[in-house]
């Protein structure tokens, strides 16, 4: 091979080699990444498995006519339920009707209707007329789903809401809770301190509890455990995703090989074409001496 030859060679494969090692580079950024994926799946993972739910109980009849304790998933419907509210930090208002309170008489339009819950779809809640607008037989509520713009399960946790008992939120209600604005008997302007203390030290209230601590309840009425019913479905996420990650890691290792089979055959190559220039170069000079 000639000189011109040669050089055009080396500068050519000079030019492959740099795109290699570009190729390269891009596929090891690559993986990082998926290392990363991979640690954020065993984040979510971890946090999956350990979460916790807040349980509310209750006395249910058994089959032997006793009762027994039964615990479930604390919503703002059995809250209500159970003889308790949730309201804010120091008495502030989160919202005065958690609840959509369908009354005996109110008419609604068929979407409204349809997007009932089915067992409020039965004749006994609601009946039909002419123009397709339905009108409620039996009274009921559903609890808004998103309170205030956050679960009633992260509202307690966060420390923005807290349990009360039904009774201290009526005496609330009866003082201005939901106007934004506290008063005494007397329609004076007070405070949630003075409200609390009044309750507290009433002697014709017979249960003066106010806000319930449900992180310590005395009346183990509360109670925060390991949330069991996602793990199946986090543990099935957690697989797939590792899987996928795996998969596509050792593509990306067997595409770092075989660039680094070639790079190294063209290391070679660039070698041996660098001795044949220096030996044209060398016999070109010799021509001319």
């Amino acid at each position: 091979m000639g000189l011109a030859a040669s050089q055009v060679r080396y500068l050519s494969l000079t030019a492959r080699k740099s795109d290699l090692e570009y190729q390269s580079q891009m596929i090891n950024n690559a993986r990082i990444q998926l290392a990363n994926e991979s640690a954020d799946a065993t984040r979510a993972y971890s946090i999956g498995m350990s979460n916790q739910i807040i349980r509310i109980s209750h006395n249910a009849p058994t089959t032997d006519g006793k009762t027994a304790t039964v615990w479930e998933e604390l919503t703002y419907a059995n809250l209500k339920q159970y003889g308790y509210r949730v309201i804010g930090t120091d008495g502030a208002t989160l919202d005065p009707n958690p609840y959509t309170d369908y009354t005996v008489g109110t008419r609604i339009d068929a979407k409204t209707f349809n997007s009932l819950p089915s067992e409020y779809k039965g004749a006994e809640y609601a009946t039909v007329d002419m123009d397709g607008y339905y009108t409620i037989q039996k009274p009921f509520h559903i609890a808004t789903p998103n309170y205030n713009g956050m679960d009633i399960q992260a509202l307690l946790v966060s420390g923005t809401g807290h349990i009360v008992t039904e009774a201290f939120y009526n005496h609330l209600v009866q003082h201005g809770y939901g106007t934004g604005a506290f008063v005494d008997d007397d329609g004076n302007p007070t405070t949630y301190e003075k409200l609390v203390e009044q309750f507290e030290n009433d002697t014709t209230n017979t249960y003066r509890k106010t806000v319930v601590d449900w992180r310590s309840d005395e009346t183990s009425t509360f109670k925060q455990t390991l949330y069991t019913e996602d793990d199946e479905k986090v543990q099935a996420e957690y697989e797939a995703k590792t899987a996928e990650i795996q998969a596509q890691d050792k593509r990306l290792e067997c595409e770092v090989k075989k660039l680094e089979t070639e790079h190294k055959a063209i290391e070679t190559e660039m070698e041996s074409l660098k001795k044949v220039i220096e030996k044209n170069i060398e016999q070109t000079y010799k021509t001319f001496a």
